[in-house]
């Protein structure tokens, strides 16, 4: 599986309109490129005005075909204006998902003799 993370600089006090317009454009990437967002992020702590998307994309070489293709959509270009208002810069990383969290819980379970205190830290307060 492939992820394409959006990091974007908002124009001041354009949250709200930029919340908007990413969810009128969401099914329209998806339509054109088969691209499903998985959540959008907004800094709370730090650089205020940055939003982080996270898509689930085909592959990378969709990025340039499936915007393109959007692009041309008559519902997509309504929203240009919208896009240029909000949005002051934006860049993209293609990332792949590590399977790290997975393979190091089931290591660490073959691998520590079980207890009760191992218990509640892997399946919380209620002992099985």
């Amino acid at each position: 599986m492939v992820y394409l993370l959006a990091h974007i600089k908002l124009r001041a006090g354009k949250v709200q309109k930029f919340t908007e317009m990413l969810g009128a454009l969401a099914p329209l990437v998806e339509k054109h490129g088969g691209w499903k967002l998985q959540g959008s992020y907004y800094n709370v702590i730090g650089r205020l005005d940055s939003v982080v998307d996270v898509w689930e994309i085909p592959d990378a070489n969709s990025i340039q075909t499936t915007l393109e293709s959007a692009s041309r959509d008559p519902e997509f270009q309504k929203w240009v204006p919208v896009i240029q208002e909000c949005i002051e810069d934006e860049t993209f990383k293609v990332m792949s998902k590590l399977q790290v969290l997975e393979c190091s819980l089931d290591r660490l379970r073959r691998s520590v003799p079980r207890s009760h205190q191992f218990d509640r830290a892997l399946h919380g307060s209620k002992r099985r």
